[in-house]
């Protein structure tokens, strides 16, 4: 009989981020194929870093970046430096979409992460990420309203955000076969192209009720983004408004890739079916509303409005009809 295989040691930077909790939870099936350590890059000191090479012999590191802004971009650096010295034989880094095309503080950071990878000549892939899909569940306290209102500055562009499952089945497969994949950079996008109208009525397919969208200025956005904090910190808020400033643009009307399929061999998620499984968190308030505003009474007669589905249009569609 032959020798089983000793477990894949992986090194995950950040243990709380969509992608690399959406990673581990699918790693965590196969523990005789996988040994996944987490560091937090944000809380580690050099010292630390050394430590925790210096314990384990690791295989394989996927690389995202920490969501502190103080020395973000040299403390990666360092950290890459480190995975060098102890010959880290492939990485594996989230990068985003746009990284090399906008000029924001954010976009930058990308950029030099993924330049610095090839100037030490590290083993390395790149994912390039569209929005996530996840993204939308920063904005669940306003689904308390009857009939929510995404409220997003994206004018009539469009994009193709992503399942954060996705990505971790993409990362998941390339450490199967590293080889395969060296060097190279891959667009990781969700399978559909949606303006901010159609991503509302995909969101009441998903959530049977309607909701609409609403194009709001940068400033309003701005606002509301500024209250998700400590969630997101101020230069990660810069990077989202510069991206939606993009996505108003045009620019990503035609980013759409089967990358996901290409490499997993199955489809990427349909934003509606990551609304539908997430429906108890939009839907936390839907109850309450539902027993106040499902009757109204108009003299003698009860007009009943009953939500039946979505045909992409920000609202979807009501049959009305009186007793």
């Amino acid at each position: 009989m032959p020798p089983t295989a000793a477990p894949l040691n992986l090194l995950v930077t950040g243990a709380s981020g969509h992608t690399t909790t959406s990673l581990i939870n699918r790693l965590s099936e196969h523990p005789r194929k996988y040994n996944t350590h987490t560091i937090s890059l944000s809380q580690s000191n050099d010292a630390a870093i050394q430590t925790v090479f210096e314990q384990t012999a690791f295989q394989a590191v996927y690389l995202v970046l920490p969501k502190t802004q103080h020395h973000c971009t040299e403390k990666v650096k360092m950290f890459l430096d480190i995975a060098k010295q102890n010959r880290v034989p492939f990485v594996i880094f989230v990068s985003s979409l746009g990284a090399d095309t906008l000029t924001t503080h954010l976009a930058q950071r990308f950029m030099a992460i993924e330049a610095y990878l090839k100037t030490i000549r590290i083993p390395h892939t790149v994912l390039r990420v569209a929005p996530l899909q996840q993204t939308f569940m920063y904005l669940s306290d306003d689904f308390h309203q009857p009939i929510p209102t995404l409220d997003l500055p994206f004018s009539n562009g469009a994009f193709a955000p992503i399942h954060a499952a996705d990505v971790a089945r993409v990362a998941a497969c390339i450490l199967d076969n590293p080889t395969r994949h060296l060097g190279k950079t891959y667009t990781l996008t969700g399978p559909d192209l949606l303006t901010g109208v159609e991503i509302a009525g995909r969101a009441s397919a998903g959530l049977d009720r309607p909701v609409r969208f609403r194009n709001c200025s940068p400033a309003e956005a701005k606002t509301h983004l500024d209250r998700i904090e400590p969630r997101l910190d101020p230069h990660t808020v810069t990077g989202v408004l510069a991206l939606f400033d993009q996505i108003a643009a045009h620019v990503y009307n035609n980013t759409i890739t089967s990358t996901v399929q290409a490499i997993t061999a199955k489809p990427a998620t349909h934003i509606d079916d990551f609304f539908r499984e997430n429906c108890k968190l939009f839907n936390q308030y839907k109850d309450s509303h539902t027993q106040q505003k499902r009757t109204r009474r108009r003299g003698s007669d009860s007009v009943i409005s009953s939500f039946v589905g979505s045909e992409g249009n920000g609202l979807g569609r009501f049959l009305r009809s009186k007793l």
